[in-house]
C-alpha cells in the first residue's frame, strides 16, 4: 500500500493484526491521510491506526419569517462540498462531530429558505461559527424567490393540511395554512437570490 491512503470518517485508533501476529503502526497526519512506516511493504502483516483528535463545528440558523417548529425543518449543511443533512434543535443550533481540523467553506439551505455561505471557517477541537440568517420564500426550492414562488404560493391560498390545494412549501410562516401573510412574505422577499 502507498503513501496516503484515505482514510473514511469515524476512523478509531486500535491494533489489527494478520495471521502472522506482527503489527506495524500507521501515522495520522490529520484524520483524513495516513503515512505507512517503511516497513509495510516488506511485512505486509497488520498495522495500527493513530487517530488524532476530532474537531466539531456548531452553530445557529435563523429562519426568517418563520412561527412553526424550526425542529421539524430539514436543514442541510455543506463542508466543502460534503452535505450534512440534519435538523435544529429549539434555539436553532447544530453541530457536527467528528470532522478533521482545517478551513471549510460552508454552506447552509433549509427547505423553502435561501442558501447562505460563509467561506474560510476555521474548525479545529469545538468551533462555535457565527450565526446565520436565511431569507424565506423560496416555495420552488430553486434558490432564487421569484413568480413561480408567488405563483405557488396563491395556488395554495386558503388550503389546510389534507386539501387538495395544500403545499407545505407554501405555508412559509408554518402557520398551518396558506394565507395573505405567505403571500407577503414571498413577495417582500422577491428577486432574492441564495448563495
Amino acid at each position: 500500500m502507498a503513501d496516503g491512503v484515505t482514510l473514511s470518517r469515524g476512523v478509531r485508533g486500535g491494533s489489527y493484526w494478520s495471521g502472522t501476529g506482527y503489527e506495524h503502526q500507521m501515522i495520522a497526519v490529520n484524520r483524513a491521510f495516513i503515512v505507512y512506516p517503511q516497513d509495510y511493504e516488506e511485512h505486509n502483516t497488520g498495522f495500527r491506526v493513530v487517530a488524532s483528535p476530532a474537531a466539531q463545528l456548531t452553530g445557529t440558523v435563523n429562519l426568517l419569517n418563520y412561527g412553526g417548529n424550526i425542529t421539524t425543518i430539514p436543514v442541510t449543511v455543506e463542508l466543502n462540498g460534503i452535505p450534512y443533512n440534519l435538523n435544529l434543535d429549539t434555539d436553532g443550533n447544530f453541530t457536527i462531530t467528528d470532522l478533521p481540523d482545517g478551513i471549510y467553506d460552508v454552506r447552509i439551505k433549509a427547505s423553502h429558505w435561501l442558501a447562505k455561505f460563509s467561506g474560510g471557517v476555521v474548525v479545529a477541537a469545538n468551533t462555535i461559527m457565527d450565526p446565520v440568517t436565511l431569507i424565506n420564500g423560496d416555495v420552488e426550492d430553486n434558490n432564487e424567490v421569484d413568480f413561480a414562488d408567488i405563483n405557488s404560493t396563491r395556488a395554495a391560498y386558503g388550503s389546510f393540511p389534507g386539501d387538495e390545494t395544500w403545499n407545505e412549501m407554501a405555508d412559509v410562516d408554518g402557520s398551518g395554512e396558506v394565507d395573505f401573510t405567505d403571500i407577503n412574505i414571498v413577495r417582500g422577499n422577491y428577486g432574492e437570490i441564495g448563495d
